[in-house]
């Protein structure tokens, strides 16, 4: 039942549900004989590992039905799935990327092999051979594969897990090459992003080489991950470098085509990936739709404006003529609140800690800490024995990470109207309405572990605000949401399909306020205030795109809020509303429709090269 008068569309009509979506993949064979053919059934399908396609595919909990055949010159799979299509070929990498591998081996232009060492360019070669149907039947149309299984007592995980050992940490040494803004954050209270192109190649290199040098002081550096002792420096640096940049800066093509594709493309190209079209769509971006304006992202940070000016200008005359600004973003915390962002809430409470970070942190609730991979490159990842590929030469590549820096234009009266009008019509407390849309109460405490309906006391210093699980504590949802903020972007310890995935899409987020605070009760004034954040991953694809695209704004880490959006940062522009579980099995509906609270104001997809990435970038042509 629903809260009177709240009343969502239904989801059958409205909202597409990702579920049994068909992939028929078509791989030209190299060599189509009799004899080629019987040698790719011998050495492929009749080896162990591909006697355990049917267990492996039934372990990844997602799959139908697949099958291999020939068609004329081809090796065709054709099958059905749930979820989406990169969730989909990734649970391939990670349950049959052996046989995947002996394939290649018999195909017209492989993918790049082991395909798990290699997993955003598998991605890329399935997704352009395979061939939508121009028909489709099923005889149980939006039913998953886990519901059938459960339907008929079907234990999905007929293979034992296997043991795995933990990457090992990051090595103390390494620190010194690592920009600091990977690991932590900087500490400072403001922030100014430089956004910089290049004018004279030569320069801006000879600039970039010495933004390298800590050791030469007189010039800025960029603050480096060992860079944290007790006296906090008066500023901070932190650079990335676009793909249009690293063309501009005459790093050789052949360096620059082993980035990865998702950073090549960059964030105006693959906008629609994680939602920004319409309102958010990059012709509205200003100079930050034009990747040939967009370079070099310098984020200068620290706690004064004089210090902050100093230091941007520091780097600014650095570069001299061989770069212009383009344009600047300015960010600073709340001097009466300084944890606290738009909308009110407390911030910056959970974060993912790198394993072999010394700065002593609480730990991020019950997930494990981060292996080196997934958030620098050059390091076993977070998917077991797997090492996303280093761009070349290793001196460019190793301990670089990725980042979409984001300008977030946030309308905080109209949200503040939004969660007065729900709770009016719900009776409700509109802060009780505001910490199940977020997952947390404004003030930082967990609904998990204070679910209301009142408001708790703020908490006393030191209290922990992140010791809690949602498989553990509240698996229904019936404290936190499962469509709440927080449980969308990290879902903690819940299970997810594909298994494993609600440990292995985390972000680092390093983001800081910009405009004036509006609370509430203050006049509107329509002054312009957002975020202006760094999110940052090993990889684009993996991590930022899939949490934004298939998790906030498809509601894919659980089939109860499927096709739906958050209500915070989403895009609603169809029917979509916001189910809040209550005791006792009732439902309250909130309708979101056409709602959107938060509008992508620019994007930039910047790789964040080491120190000596930049020593190296520094020395060509000399």
């Amino acid at each position: 039942m629903t809260a009177p008068g709240l009343h969502p569309p239904a989801p059958s009509t409205s909202v597409p549900v990702p579920l049994q979506h068909p992939m028929t993949l078509v791989m030209p064979l190299a060599d189509p004989s009799p004899a080629g053919i019987a040698g790719l059934a011998q050495k492929v399908f009749m080896t162990p590992a591909g006697e355990q396609l049917g267990p492996e595919l039934n372990a990844g909990g997602t799959v139908h039905f697949a099958r291999f055949v020939i068609v004329e010159n081809a090796l065709v799979m054709a099958s059905s799935y749930d979820g989406t299509f990169d969730d989909y070929i990734e649970m391939f990498i990670h349950t049959m990327g052996d046989v995947f591998d002996l394939i290649m081996g018999y195909v017209v232009d492989p993918a790049p092999t082991p395909v798990k060492d290699h997993p955003e360019e598998f991605v890329d070669w399935v997704h352009a051979r395979d061939r939508g149907p121009i028909g489709f039947y099923s005889a149980y149309p939006g039913v998953s594969a886990v519901q059938i299984q459960d339907a008929f007592g079907i234990d999905p995980k007929l293979l034992p897990e296997a043991p795995t050992t933990p990457p090992p940490p990051l090595p103390a040494e390494q620190l010194p090459d690592i920009q600091g803004l990977i690991l932590r954050g900087l500490g400072q209270t403001m922030v100014r992003h430089l956004v910089l192109r290049v004018t004279d190649a030569p320069t801006a290199r000879a600039a970039l080489g010495a933004l390298g040098d800590p050791d030469d002081t007189s010039t800025p550096s960029v603050t480096h991950g060992a860079d944290r002792g007790k006296n906090k420096p008066r500023s901070a640096i932190a650079l990335g470098i676009t793909a249009t940049g690293l063309l501009a800066l005459d790093v050789p093509r052949d360096s620059v085509s082993s980035f990865p594709t998702d950073f090549l493309e960059g964030a105006v190209r693959r906008a629609t990936r994680v939602g920004d079209w319409d309102l958010n769509a990059p012709e509205l971006w200003g100079p930050l739709a034009d990747p040939d304006l967009v370079h070099v992202l310098v984020s200068v940070y620290a706690s004064s404006a004089a210090d902050l000016d100093a230091a941007a200008t520091a780097v600014t005359d650095l570069f001299g003529s061989g770069a212009a600004v383009t344009t600047h973003y300015d960010g600073a915390v709340f001097p009466d609140h300084p944890n606290h962002v738009h909308f009110g809430y407390r911030d910056n409470i959970s974060q993912p800690i790198i394993d072999g970070d010394p700065v002593p942190r609480p730990a991020d609730g019950p997930q494990p800490k981060a292996p080196p991979g997934e958030f620098l490159r050059g390091y076993e990842s977070q998917y077991g024995g797997v090492t996303l590929e280093v761009p070349q030469p290793v001196e460019l590549g190793h301990n670089g990470s990725f980042t979409a820096f984001r300008v977030l234009e946030q309308n905080v009266a109209g949200y503040e109207e939004f969660l007065e009008a729900v709770a009016k019509e719900a009776s409700l407390d509109p802060e009780y309405v505001a910490a199940k849309v977020v997952g947390r109460w404004r003030n930082g405490v967990p609904l998990v572990k204070e679910p209301g309906p009142t408001p708790p006391p703020d908490p006393a210093p030191g209290t922990p605000l992140n010791d809690y699980g949602y498989e553990a504590d509240d698996p229904d949802g019936l404290r936190c949401p499962m469509a709440a903020h927080m449980r969308r972007g990290n879902p903690r310890d819940q299970p997810m399909l594909p298994r494993g995935d609600n440990h292995r899409r985390r972000i680092m987020r390093r983001g800081m306020p910009y405009g004036p605070e509006w609370t509430k009760g203050d006049p509107v004034d329509h002054v312009p205030r957002g975020l202006l954040g760094h999110f940052i991953g090993s990889s684009l694809t993996l991590q930022f795109e899939t949490v934004m695209g298939e998790w906030i704004n498809r509601g894919l880490t659980n089939p109860s809020i499927t096709g739906t959006n958050d209500v915070l940062i989403g895009v609603h522009q169809k029917p979509n509303w916001f189910p809040v579980p209550m005791p006792g099995g009732s439902t309250f509906d909130v309708p979101v429709n056409d709602l959107q609270f938060t509008t992508t104001k620019g994007c930039i997809y910047a790789f964040l090269p080491s120190l000596t990435a930049l020593r190296w970038i520094g020395a060509i042509g000399t």
